[in-house]
C-alpha cells in the first residue's frame, strides 16, 4: 500500500525523518538518524559503532544507524540545541569519527576550498585545511563546489573535490596523501561520493565521455585499479554514489544500474533506467532499490502534446499559420517541476529562448508542423518511466528494461535516496511529499 505525506518531517515510529536543505549553519542535534535493524548485506567489514558514520548516508549509503543509536525525534531552535557553528558554505553532508565531526565547505570570499573537524561536543572546529581549487566550472546558482561528503576508515578521512582531486588526512589533520585529477564540471553538481572498499578508496574520475572509476589504496593514495566502460557499456556520468556487495560495487549510471565485479573489473549486469543518475541505491538482502528519475518521466510533468492544428487555432495571434516564440503562453510546458518551479532551469517551456530555438530547427524565428511533430518526435523518445524501483541482484549481463520487480511511477523524487525500515520503504520527493 502506497501512503503520501506532504509535510517537511514524517515521524516513522519512534523516528522522524526531516527534510533537510544545506545551511552556512550546522546544528549538531538535526543530524537525526532512523535505526533499525533490516538485514542488510553489503557493510563494510569494518562495522561502525554508534560513535561512527563513516560515509555518506552511513554504512553502505543506506542511512540506517546501528540499533543502539538514540537519536533525538523533537528538535527545534529552543528545543535539545546542543551548540550551534557557522561554517563555510556546501551540500556535503557529516562525516562522524567518535567526537570528530569532518565536513567540507567552499570559502566564497576567498575561493578555497575546506576540510574541517568539528569537536561533537562543543562544536569548536578542531582544525581547517585550505586548498586552493584547480580551477572554477559553470554550475547551477543553488549548487556548491562541496558536494562529496567525506568517507573514513576509522583511521584516516577522504576527501574529495571535483575541482581539486581527493586528499587524504589523519584524524588529526595531517596531510598523508593527494590524488589530484581533471576538473569534472557538472553545472548541477558534481556529487558522487567516495566511498570503501577493503583497503580501497573508489571514486569516479574523468571528463565528458571518459568518466572512469578509480580505486585508489587508503595508505598511501596509489592507483590499485582503473575500470573505463567500452564503447557499448553505461556511461558513467553520475552524481549518485555507488554501494558496495561482497565483490560487486553497484552504481546508477547514466541510463543504466550497473553492477561492476571489483576482482576482475568487468560487468556483472547492467539493466537500462530512465537518466538523471542522482540518487544512491539501497541493498536489502537480494534486492537493489532505487529512485531513478528523468524529466520526461512521469506524465502528469509533462506538457500536452497537441496536434499542429490546435496549436495554431489556440495560439496564431497573427493567423499566418506558424507558431511564432511571443505567441507561445509563458507557462506552456515541454515539462515542469511543480515543487521547484521558481528555480531557474527547473522546468522547460516552449516559450524560452533555450527551448524555441531549439524547436525552430531551420532558425526562420516561427515554428512550422514539420518541426513541431519533430520535437514530439524527439521527445517522445526520451520519455522512459522513472520511478521507485526494485531490481533483483540476480543477473547476468545486459539486463532487458522491463527486468526489475516492481517500478512505483508516480512522485519519484530526483535527488534524495530512499530509506528501507523493515517491510517498508520511505522516500521524499523534493517539495516535501514523502511515500511509505
Amino acid at each position: 500500500m502506497k501512503r503520501n505525506y506532504s509535510v517537511l518531517q514524517v515521524k516513522y515510529g519512534s523516528h522522524i525523518f526531516p527534510c533537510f536543505m544545506a545551511l552556512t549553519v550546522f546544528v549538531v542535534i538535526l543530524f537525526s538518524l532512523s535505526s533499525c535493524n533490516t538485514g542488510s548485506k553489503g557493510r563494510y567489514k569494518f562495522q561502525p559503532e554508534s560513535m561512527h558514520w563513516l560515509q555518506f548516508r552511513g554504512p553502505n549509503a543506506s542511512g540506517i544507524a546501528p540499533e543502539d543509536a538514540d537519536p533525538p525525534i523533537h528538535f527545534s531552535a529552543d528545543t535539545n540545541l546542543l551548540w550551534k557553528t557557522e561554517i563555510p558554505s556546501g551540500w556535503s553532508s557529516p562525516c562522524i569519527v567518535n567526537d570528530k565531526i569532518f565536513l567540507t565547505g567552499f570559502d566564497e570570499q576567498d575561493s578555497l576550498l575546506n576540510v574541517f573537524a568539528i569537536n561533537r561536543k562543543d562544536g569548536e572546529i578542531m582544525w581547517m585545511d585550505s586548498i586552493i581549487p584547480n580551477g572554477f566550472y559553470d554550475m547551477h546558482s543553488i549548487n556548491s563546489y562541496a558536494n562529496p561528503t567525506i568517507a573514513s576508515d576509522g583511521k584516516r578521512i577522504y576527501a574529495e573535490f571535483m575541482n581539486y582531486g581527493l586528499t587524504a588526512y589523519d584524524l588529526d589533520g595531517h596531510k598523508i596523501w593527494e590524488y589530484p585529477h581533471e576538473m569534472i564540471g557538472s553545472y548541477f553538481g558534481g556529487a558522487g561520493s567516495p566511498v570503501l572498499a577493503d583497503s580501497l578508496v573508489i571514486i569516479r574520475i574523468g571528463v565528458e565521455e571518459k568518466y572512469s572509476l578509480i580505486a585508489l589504496n587508503c595508505l598511501n593514495g596509489d592507483s590499485t585499479w582503473l575500470y573505463r566502460p567500452g564503447d557499448d557499456e553505461a556511461y558513467l556520468s553520475s552524481n549518485s554514489t555507488p554501494v558496495i556487495d561482497d565483490s560487486l560495487l553497484y552504481l546508477y549510471a547514466s541510463d543504466a544500474v550497473i553492477a561492476l565485479n571489483m576482482k576482475n573489473r568487468s560487468l556483472a549486469w547492467s539493466i537500462p533506467v530512465s537518466g538523471n543518475a542522482v540518487a544512491t541505491p539501497v541493498i536489502s538482502e537480494a534486492d537493489l532499490y532505487i529512485n531513478t528519475y528523468s524529466q520526461l518521466g512521469e506524465e502528469k510533468v509533462m506538457g500536452e502534446n497537441i496536434p499542429f492544428e490546435e496549436l495554431i487555432a489556440r495560439i496564431d495571434q497573427n493567423n499566418n499559420g506558424m507558431a511564432e516564440q511571443n505567441e507561445f503562453p509563458e507557462d506552456m510546458p515541454v515539462f515542469t517541476r511543480p515543487e521547484i518551479v521558481d528555480i531557474d532551469r527547473s522546468s522547460m517551456f516552449f516559450r524560452d529562448d533555450r527551448t524555441f530555438a531549439l524547436t525552430d530547427s531551420n532558425g526562420d524565428g516561427s515554428i512550422n508542423k514539420a518541426e513541431w511533430d519533430e520535437v514530439w518526435k524527439m521527445l517522445e523518445e526520451f520519455m522512459i518511466k522513472h520511478g521507485m524501483t526494485a531490481i533483483s541482484l540476480e543477473g547476468a549481463g545486459e539486463r532487458p528494461a522491463d527486468d526489475f520487480k516492481w517500478k512505483i511511477n508516480e512522485d519519484s523524487p530526483e535527488t534524495p535516496s530512499p530509506l528501507i525500515i523493515g517491510d517498508e520503504i520511505l522516500f521524499i520527493k523534493n517539495g516535501g511529499t514523502v511515500t511509505v
